[in-house]
């Protein structure tokens, strides 16, 4: 390269610089005045229902931490992709969020063709909680861990019956994940709902299903099912006597967990992801959230945005390995 072209790309090189000065300071007022008007929420559930709950309890401390208003917008359909689509096209400034979760950013991808792409439109701040997956059995069924449950399903390939909320929820495919990590064959029920699935259960028409603790707490209470192995590190603390997936012998249902997360619109200033993700941990490590999560099943976690992505693209792969090895297809 010849001088007068080092000193031509030198002068363009100073020039874009002092030309982004400007913006690179005005992107600093942003985020040091962030929030300075109401922000918006998105939850991809209907109001009133478990999720849409644990946001407004984390919105009005956020509320309260900004001071300033956080509108939980409820955006129920298609399994959470209206949602994620709507904060997807959002300009990427802080101020439209979204709670994000395990179906419309890691599972429906590999189902069909969406109007965003999960790991590229967005911009992960933290993960909020994981609930962990119980594996629970009609009392009629003759066992009582694990083993004998997978004994008894061996002995009887696809006669024992599994329920789920419907194909391709994570109630499904962690159907789908334990019988290729033990060997088994177990027929899959769809319903329409996790209260039909679970009537269903106690009445025995189906046999087991994996669910959450909210929708087979009271019935497992009641000794109207009967919970064997839970997902997690830990034993579920409303749970305290039935063993983990490991401690049964099943390693790969360990992570296996619902979760729920705050994700911005890709290209969201760092600066500003970093301040929305300590303002939420903080209000995750608040006592009475905690509680709330806790007794509702949920575990609040308060993660950085590296590790929340990072999350994300894992169980990106573990349902697209798990629905290409089932042959799952919605309709």
């Amino acid at each position: 390269m010849n001088p007068a072209t080092r000193a031509l790309r030198a002068a363009c090189a100073l020039v874009a610089l002092v030309l982004a000065l400007p913006v690179l300071a005005q992107a600093r007022d942003a985020a040091a005045r962030y929030p300075d008007r109401p922000v918006r929420l998105v939850v991809p559930f209907g109001a009133g229902s478990g999720p849409d709950v644990r946001t407004r309890q984390l919105g009005q401390k956020l509320a309260e931490a900004w001071g300033q208003s956080v509108i939980v917008e409820n955006r129920p359909g298609a399994g959470g992709q209206l949602a994620m689509e709507q904060v997807a096209r959002a300009a990427p400034d802080g101020y439209t969020l979204v709670m994000a979760g395990q179906s419309p950013m890691a599972i429906a991808p590999h189902l069909a063709k969406l109007r965003y792409d999960p790991l590229k439109d967005f911009a992960p701040v933290t993960r909020t909680s994981k609930g962990a997956i119980v594996l629970v059995v009609n009392p009629q069924l003759p066992v009582r861990t694990v083993a004998e449950l997978v004994e008894h399903a061996s002995r009887n390939p696809d006669r024992l019956h599994a329920a789920s909320w419907g194909t391709a929820t994570v109630t499904h495919l962690a159907l789908e994940l334990f019988t290729r990590a033990v060997g088994v064959r177990i027929t899959h029920v769809p319903y329409r709902a996790a209260a039909q699935a679970v009537g269903e259960l106690v009445a025995g028409e189906v046999q087991l299903a994996f669910d959450f603790y909210p929708a087979i707490g009271p019935q497992v209470k009641a000794g109207r099912l009967r919970a064997i192995a839970v997902s997690g590190r830990e034993r579920l603390p409303a749970l305290p006597e039935v063993p983990t997936f490991t401690e049964a012998g099943v390693r790969e249902m360990e992570t296996l967990s619902g979760w729920q997360g705050v994700a911005a619109p890709a290209r969201t200033p760092r600066a500003i992801v970093d301040r929305i993700q300590a303002a939420v941990a903080r209000a995750l490590a608040l006592p009475d959230v905690r509680a709330s999560y806790t007794d509702s099943g949920f575990d609040t976690v308060g993660d950085t945005p590296e590790e929340f992505a990072a999350f994300i693209r894992a169980e990106y792969a573990r349902w697209g390995k798990v629905i290409a090895e089932a042959g799952i297809r919605v309709e």
